[in-house]
């Protein structure tokens, strides 16, 4: 290999994975750990480009060869981690996280994790936390980068002056891009490569200007900017964005300033050169120990039980890197076949993956008769073949009936009484009103309300707005997970986060105010309060799990606990929508009893989807407190 070998760019290594997996096991430790990546990529483009550039001065350079060097280094340790993952979920997880696995391994196998995350991410994805395999997203980047720049080099290679221009123009592009992407799409400005190829160009472009003289303390500067933004940046600011800029540039200065700047110096102690050497194993393992213990706890562990789990991903890392990766990658074996094989093995991890995705490898859990249970959990029909239109820029869906349209506005917690609104017009198109659903998952129907995670919704008020006016709507029923929204500090209301009282004064006024014209202009309001809400209530939730066993329990929820901890915030809500002229409905008085809210029937059929959201097939047989509002 024609690049000099730096021990300080293994200690930098060390410094971007510990980041990450103290994130992981202990997020508020070190809140912003997840920079780690961003160094990661800055090294994997410096060091490829280096590789790249270096083989093709001296006419060396070979397409096969590079990617094949690239699977031997790669693929070994990947295929280790995905077959335990794989062996774990079998025993641990219930049939849905197993077949989720599935599709996961598949998109791991196949390096194409980000893309599969990028299209799951919504309103209803499972938590990132619960996904065994979501760190391979950042793998896929660079795997996608692999692939394509070497082509881009060979053109390159041909007018050589174009390299840094052409090089700086991608950069720049992709980071522009990165900027609007990450406001208006965060998901896909997270996971997919156009807006995180700039992090590896900046290495690349490094690796092409060669020897760049920068002071010693300019790296010392790079490497204090990474730990800074480690402990000061939050996972609930938006990012990448410009904010990846300060570990970018970091780790630009701290390999530029060469290795006898002083912070190099310290990075080249055997101590982080022995963590760097182990640093891609040790990210392959820490996470689907955590997520597979989350999984099965049923909520966070105990920091020792984390703690215990990062110090075996330690030893499964050490025991990777001397066992699997140095013997495939030095022990003889010819380069071209190694590579061959491996790819292979990937090619049967991913037929093996999309045959537990299509439900033909039961999990374990399957035995002991919980999947009737849990297919509430998997229930979620909205929009359930309604007509799609379109008001203010935002989709609207309309089930046709007879007179002026009911507009029903708000989150899923309005989303979901939509199979039993569309089963009354279909059923008797003649005796109901036409129902309009202009919905947003996670947006409070509120106007003037700011979410930095879902910046989308700030088009759903006047959206609203626009649909009233060209479908002259006479009714409009809102609703929305209210206890959630007033206790969220993450939404901004004139200037104040929601969870504090200045925050909800402010938006009470502005839906009291938005009402009142409503009701002025002659039209009928009707505000639906929050349904019960608790964990008790998740069909998931009363899975039991033991020692190789899977079970059921009754559950219900206490509706005593519900009023004295949520009990302010639906009054409040109920006394400023009547008295702007709104009628309101308690889903508790009709799915609670005096004492409890139950979570099934009594023949144990779930009535939630989660912990949040009434069963469709419930709804739309036994939900009837909003038939009401379609009548003429």
């Amino acid at each position: 290999m024609a690049v000099t070998y730096r021990p300080d760019i293994d200690g930098l290594r060390a410094v971007a994975i510990v980041p990450v997996v103290l994130f992981h096991a202990f997020p508020t430790l070190v809140p912003g750990g997840f920079v780690g990546v961003d160094v990661f990529f800055v090294v994997s483009g410096w060091l490829i480009g280096g590789i790249v550039f270096a083989e093709q001065a001296r006419g060396r350079f070979s397409l096969l060869e590079f990617w094949s060097r690239r699977a031997v280094r790669l693929l070994p340790a990947l295929l280790v981690v995905l077959a335990f993952t794989l062996a774990a979920g079998w025993v641990l997880l219930l049939p849905d996280e197993w077949r989720m696995l599935g599709r996961h391994v598949r998109a791991g196998a196949t390096y194409l994790s980000n893309v599969t995350l990028a299209r799951e991410s919504g309103y209803f994805d499972t938590a990132a936390e619960l996904k065994p395999l979501l760190h391979l997203w950042s793998l896929a980047i660079e795997e996608q980068f692999y692939l394509v720049f070497p082509l881009l080099a060979l053109a390159l290679a041909k007018r050589p002056g174009w390299a840094v221009p052409v090089l700086g123009a991608l950069l720049a592009a992709s980071f522009g891009y990165g900027l609007l992407d990450t406001g208006r799409n965060p998901a896909a400005a997270y996971f997919l490569p156009q807006s995180r190829v700039w992090e590896l160009l900046a290495g690349v472009l490094l690796a092409r200007l060669g020897t760049v003289r920068i002071p010693g303390w300019a790296g010392t500067a790079g490497l204090a900017a990474i730990l800074a933004v480690a402990f000061l940046y939050d996972r609930n600011a938006p990012y990448p964005g410009w904010r990846a800029l300060v570990p970018v540039l970091g780790t630009v200065l701290v390999i530029a300033a060469g290795p006898g700047g002083w912070a190099n110096r310290l990075l080249s102690h055997r101590a982080a050169v022995a963590v760097g050497l182990v640093s891609y194993p040790l990210y392959l393992w820490h996470w689907p120990l955590l997520s597979l213990a989350r999984i099965v706890e049923g909520a966070e562990p105990a920091a020792w039980v984390r703690a215990a789990l990062l110090a075996t991903a330690a030893a499964l890392a050490l025991a990777t890197y001397l066992w699997v990766e140095r013997p495939v990658r030095f022990g003889g074996w010819r380069r071209g076949r190694a590579a061959m094989a491996l790819a292979g093995l990937c090619a049967v991890a991913a037929l093996g993956g999309q045959t537990i995705l299509a439900g033909a490898v039961p999990a374990y859990a399957s035995r002991f008769g919980v999947d009737p249970v849990l297919q509430a959990a998997g229930e979620w029909d909205y929009p359930g073949g309604m007509e799609r239109l379109s008001a203010g820029g935002r989709v609207l869906y309309r089930q046709t009936g007879t007179g002026a349209p009911v507009l029903f506005l708000g989150d899923s917690n309005i989303e979901q009484y939509a199979p039993r609104m569309a089963a009354l017009l279909r059923a008797a198109p003649d005796a109901h009103r036409t129902a309009l659903f202009l919905t947003g998952g996670g947006c409070v129907p509120i106007p003037g309300l700011r979410d930095a995670k879902l910046p989308g919704c700030a088009s759903l008020m006047p959206a609203a707005e626009a649909a009233i006016a060209t479908h002259s709507a006479t009714t409009v029923v809102i609703g929305a997970q209210w206890w959630g929204h007033f206790t969220s500090p993450r939404i901004d209301a004139n200037g104040n986060a929601l969870s504090t009282q200045a925050g909800r004064d402010a938006a009470l006024a502005a839906l009291a105010d938005t009402i009142t014209r409503w009701v002025r202009d002659g039209r009928r309001v009707i505000l639906v309060l929050n349904i019960p809400w608790g964990a008790e209530l998740d069909p998931r939730q009363s899975v039991t799990r033991g020692l190789l066993t899977f079970g059921t329990r009754p559950m219900a929820l206490d509706r005593a606990r519900l009023e004295a901890e949520y009990g302010a915030i639906s009054h409040t809500l109920a006394a400023t929508a009547r008295q702007a002229g709104a009628e309101v409905i308690d889903p508790l008085d009709h799915l609670c009893s005096k004492s409890t809210c139950p979570a099934a029937t009594p023949d144990g059929t779930p009535l939630y989807k989660d912990a949040v959201h009434l069963r469709p097939s419930y709804v739309r047989s036994a939900v009837t407190y909003l038939d009401v509002a379609l009548k003429p």
